[in-house]
């Protein structure tokens, strides 16, 4: 049988999820910070779901496109001129499933400046990627080892070209009114 609490929980996050798919940016903004999100100028397209906005921090310039699942149980920052690409999964909890009971665990995840992760990407909980790293389509993440600048995929990640310049991709914002 379910608590108060679980029925409550649930129920919440159904109408968020609802809500999310309402055909406008400044909405899902709103919704998001009525829920305790720091947001700043962002672009969320129709259908992102988000567990415990309350634990979601965003700076300006960042486009979230569509199907994007940010898990922020544990934590997630991510900063400014970043854009997440379709379908992609950023988990903050996981289990531990080789102890016994299968424990869950929570580690925060920090996407830095610049940063571009490119469609159907997963990242684990406790990754930290630094600033302006490009994340091909697919990228499986599951350890920290990304250094400024580089060019990561594959299942799992690793290195595919290193860059040593600094480079200025700009805001990644997506103005259309309507979400598209």
């Amino acid at each position: 049988m379910y608590t108060t609490k679980e029925i409550l929980f649930y129920g919440a996050h159904r109408i968020l999820w609802m809500l999310m798919k309402f055909p406008s940016l400044k909405f899902r903004q709103l919704i998001l910070s009525i829920c305790g999100a720091e947001i700043g100028n962002v672009s969320f397209m129709t259908g992102v779901k988000v567990i415990a906005p309350w634990k979601l921090s965003i700076k300006d310039g960042v486009t979230i496109n569509s199907n994007v699942l940010l898990d922020c149980r544990g934590g997630l920052f991510i900063g400014e001129n970043v854009m997440v690409g379709y379908g992609t999964s950023i988990h903050s909890m996981g289990h531990k499933y080789s102890q016994t009971g299968f424990p869950t665990f929570k580690k925060p995840v920090e996407i830095r400046a610049g940063t571009i992760i490119f469609s159907h990407c997963y990242i684990g909980p406790g990754i930290v990627i630094e600033k302006s790293c490009t994340l091909l389509p697919g990228t499986f993440m599951l350890r920290v080892l990304t250094k400024p600048f580089d060019v990561y995929g594959g299942n799992p990640c690793v290195l595919v070209r290193a860059l040593d310049i600094d480079i200025d991709r700009g805001p990644q914002y997506n103005s259309s009114p309507l979400g598209f």
